[in-house]
């Protein structure tokens, strides 16, 4: 990807990332510990538990909110605990789970007030929407999550007629 198209495309869509986990090495460096997944990782469990989330990281949150499910007694309790530090070092034999989910990225685009039409809009930086986004690369996340970003602004778009 060419830096100016990037840079155009974060421009025109107010669309950014917020932060990046490269899975594979959070499933090396979770080997070592003994009472609770990684901080990067934990953000993205905490951050998708009760949200509506991408459909690239369905596998990945599945997984963990099976064991979850199994262990917990409390409908409300979410991810976190240690079965989650279990379930990511047994990820290490999950090749083809880490191939396509190699990077986590979290995409943050400015919810918008449309006016009168499409292209009559107001937003503020303070205002916005993450989402986590799972993908074998970079550049496949940054396409993925600009047409999140379109998506979004069609949603705010509709919203607004309403009003």
């Amino acid at each position: 990807m060419k830096v100016q198209k990037v840079l155009d495309q974060a421009f025109d869509e107010e669309f950014g990332i917020c932060r990046i986990v490269h899975l594979p090495s959070v499933v090396v460096l979770s080997q070592d510990l003994t009472r609770s997944v990684p901080d990067e990782f934990e953000s993205f469990l905490d951050d998708s538990y009760g949200s509506r989330n991408h459909y690239s990281t369905a596998v990945l949150l599945s997984y963990f909110k099976q064991a979850n499910d199994a262990t917990s007694e409390d409908e409300d309790e979410d991810f976190g605990g240690e079965s989650d530090l279990e379930n990511l070092q047994l990820l290490s034999d999950s090749y083809t789970l880490l191939e396509e989910c190699q990077f986590l990225v979290q995409f943050r685009t400015n919810k918008r007030t449309y006016h009168k039409d499409k292209n009559s809009w107001s937003s503020s930086a303070g205002w916005y929407c993450t989402q986590w986004i799972a993908a074998p690369t970079i550049a496949k996340a940054w396409t993925m999550g600009l047409k999140w970003a379109k998506e979004m602004h069609k949603e705010d778009f509709e919203e607004s007629k309403k009003d």
